[in-house]
């Protein structure tokens, strides 16, 4: 059965979140982040994007261990491996964390969404993680009307 996800929005400024992974999808979701004011920490055995030390706190270049997620409002899980993925994502939902599995629509508890900002509104769409390409799509278009 699928998840059915309540659309949110969050105030994510001075909330400590955590991405695992250092690669292409792991800095768009630093980037994302670092616009909305989040603190945030780097756990990965490789930083691929070296920008991603200049939107970070802090950056820890090692394996991810069992309670690194701690004392973290959101964590992303963005490495490449989705049996990784799925490993933070169950330590994640286990403590009541937020977490984004960028391997896995149905195995997190929240998703990223193509988002359109105006000064008087926000637009949010999402691919229901299955088609975040389409979800750009849509967004641009209702920018396109707007």
């Amino acid at each position: 059965m699928e998840e059915n996800f309540f659309p949110i929005f969050i105030n994510f400024k001075g909330k400590r979140c955590l991405v695992v992974g250092g690669g292409n999808i792991a800095f768009r979701k630093i980037r994302t982040l670092s616009n909305y004011g989040a603190l945030i920490d780097v756990v990965t055995t490789e930083i691929k994007i070296e920008e991603i030390r200049e939107l970070v706190q802090n950056v820890h270049i090692r394996e991810l261990r069992h309670g690194d997620l701690d004392g973290y409002f959101f964590v992303v899980a963005a490495t490449d491996s989705a049996d990784t993925n799925e490993k933070i994502y169950e330590e994640a939902e286990s403590k009541n964390i937020l977490v984004n599995n960028i391997t896995s629509g149905s195995r997190c508890n929240a998703r990223f969404a193509a988002v359109l900002e105006r000064e008087e509104f926000v637009v949010a769409v999402s691919g229901k993680g299955k088609n975040p390409k389409l979800a750009v799509k849509i967004r641009d278009k209702i920018g396109d009307l707007l």
